[in-house]
C-alpha cells in the first residue's frame, strides 16, 4: 500500500475526557514524491497555532480501543490551517489510525500526494485493522524515545497552573522538585532535564521520585491526571 508520509503523535486527554491536555509530536517519515518540506517546522506550527482546529480532537476524546478517521480540507475552518496541513493542495487527505491506552491516544497520520489515488474504502479498512497491532508496537517504541515537540512547550501558563494546584491541595515541592514536574509535564527527556538543570541524570531521577511521592502519584500518566483532572479556579 503506497503511503507518501507518516506522522506519529501522542495525545493526552484529561481523565474526564473533556479536553486535550497535551499533544506530543514523536516524529515523521516521508517517501519519494512527497513535498520536500520541513516536517518538524510544520509540526511546530500545528502545535503552536492550529491543533485546536483539528477535526480529529472531538473524535478521539471519547475513543475506546482503536479507530480510523479521514481528514479532508473541507473539515478545516481556516484557510491558513488548510494550507499548512495539506501543503497547498499537494496532500488531498489525511487518514488517522488511532489507539487509546487509558488517557493516552497514539495517532498515526497517513498521507498521500495528489498524484496518488485517494485511499480506497478497502485501504482505509486495512489501515484500521493495522491499528490493532501496529500502534501498540509504536507505543512501546515511543515510550523509549523522547517527544520531539509538545503543545506544552508553547503553554506559558503551565507553571502557574501547577503552582495553583499545589496551593489548592496544600502540597509543597522544593524548587528542584517543582522544576522536574514542569519538565516531565512538558515531555522533556531525562538528558535534557539534567542539562537544563545542571544536574546529573541520577539526581534528576531522585528529585522526580521525591516529587511524585509527595504528590501521591507513581507515573507520568498519574502526574497528568493529578495536574489536570481538577481544573484550577
Amino acid at each position: 500500500m503506497p503511503i507518501a508520509c507518516l506522522e506519529l503523535c501522542c495525545h493526552t486527554r484529561d481523565p474526564a475526557r473533556s479536553r486535550m491536555v497535551n499533544i506530543e509530536w514523536l516524529g515523521a517519515a516521508s517517501g519519494a514524491g512527497y513535498p520536500d518540506n520541513d516536517l518538524e517546522q510544520e509540526a511546530k506550527t500545528y502545535l503552536k497555532r492550529h491543533w485546536h482546529l483539528d477535526p480529529l480532537m472531538p473524535r478521539i476524546l471519547q475513543l475506546e480501543g482503536s479507530g480510523g478517521f479521514q481528514i479532508t480540507p473541507d473539515q478545516i475552518s481556516t484557510a491558513d490551517a488548510r494550507e499548512e496541513w495539506f501543503d497547498g493542495g499537494l496532500v488531498p487527505e489525511h487518514y488517522a489510525i488511532c489507539e487509546a491506552f487509558g488517557d493516552f491516544i497514539y495517532v498515526l497520520y497517513c498521507m498521500r500526494t495528489s498524484e496518488q489515488a485517494p485511499f480506497s474504502d478497502g485501504e482505509r479498512a486495512e489501515l484500521h485493522r493495522m491499528a490493532g497491532f501496529a500502534l501498540p508496537l509504536l507505543r512501546n517504541h515511543a515510550e523509549i524515545l523522547p517527544a520531539k515537540l509538545s503543545i506544552l512547550d508553547h503553554n506559558p501558563t503551565l507553571r502557574k497552573h501547577l503552582a495553583r494546584q499545589l496551593e489548592l491541595q496544600g502540597l509543597e515541592l522544593s524548587h528542584r522538585e517543582f522544576e522536574v514536574c514542569l519538565a516531565v509535564l512538558s515531555g522533556k527527556p531525562l538528558a535534557q532535564m539534567a542539562d537544563d538543570m545542571g544536574l546529573q541524570p541520577s539526581s534528576v531521577k531522585t528529585y522526580t521520585t521525591r516529587a511524585l511521592d509527595k504528590l501521591g502519584v507513581r507515573s507520568k500518566s498519574d502526574l497528568f491526571s493529578w495536574c489536570f483532572s481538577s481544573p484550577t479556579p
